[in-house]
């Protein structure tokens, strides 16, 4: 309905994408978040960025509700996959990133920012499973392996590589990874909240800790 200015809510790419998740799972369309970069928001920049992936009966088509049809060059109902200039998922510039094709300083908040590189990469890759799970948590709430802005360890990046790896795969419907995936989130508490996160602030508030089912509705 159309609302007066002071009347509407502002929101990130978290949020329309979690209302037309909503709208469509209400319609009986299996849809889901997914978390990673966009690289047409801005060139030579990939900013984070949070899109729907809806199924259609054959394959999951990823939809950016921030913009109409026909505001970019190319379907934002059906976003074109492959490559970083597009919408890539975390787990894809991970690998991207490992293999050296992929510049870790244009991943990021904003040019600049402290919240960019492999440490944040590191931790998009983590919200994306989650996402991925159906549990949409806040781009700025941490929980399990998260690393903030400290550095990757080599041991902790090899199990990024093969965590990144079996999301690519389960992407591409492998239904073996699909499933480890799954068994990995439910189990592996570097992954799964369990319940509780800490909840940084965008606007430099203190951090706090939430109990995620004390905020569910009864």
């Amino acid at each position: 309905m159309p609302r007066e200015p002071a009347e509407r809510v502002a929101g990130c790419c978290r949020d329309y994408t979690l209302l037309t998740v909503s709208v469509l799972r209400e319609r009986g369309l299996p849809a889901r978040s997914r978390v990673g970069f966009a690289g047409y928001l801005a060139e030579g920049y990939h900013y984070d960025h949070v899109v729907v992936e809806v199924h259609d009966g054959a394959r999951w088509v990823r939809v950016d509700a921030q913009f109409e049809p026909g505001w970019l060059p190319f379907d934002t109902c059906d976003l074109p996959r492959g490559g970083l200039e597009g919408f890539a998922t975390a787990a894809e510039v991970w690998l991207a990133l490992r293999s050296g094709e992929a510049d870790e300083r244009t991943f990021g908040v904003h040019p600049g920012s402290p919240f960019a590189g492999t440490s944040f990469v590191f931790d998009y890759v983590i919200r994306d499973i989650a996402h991925r799970s159906g549990d949409e948590l806040l781009l700025w709430d941490v929980w399990g392996a998260m690393h903030g802005e400290a550095a990757v360890q080599e041991a902790e990046a090899r199990w990024m590589d093969e965590l990144a790896r079996l999301v690519v795969a389960a992407d591409a419907q492998d239904a073996a990874a699909v499933q480890e995936l799954a068994r990995r989130y439910a189990r592996d508490d570097r992954l799964n909240p369990r319940g509780r996160v800490v909840q940084a602030s965008p606007y430099g508030l203190p951090d706090v800790e939430v109990d995620l089912d004390a905020c569910a509705p009864a």
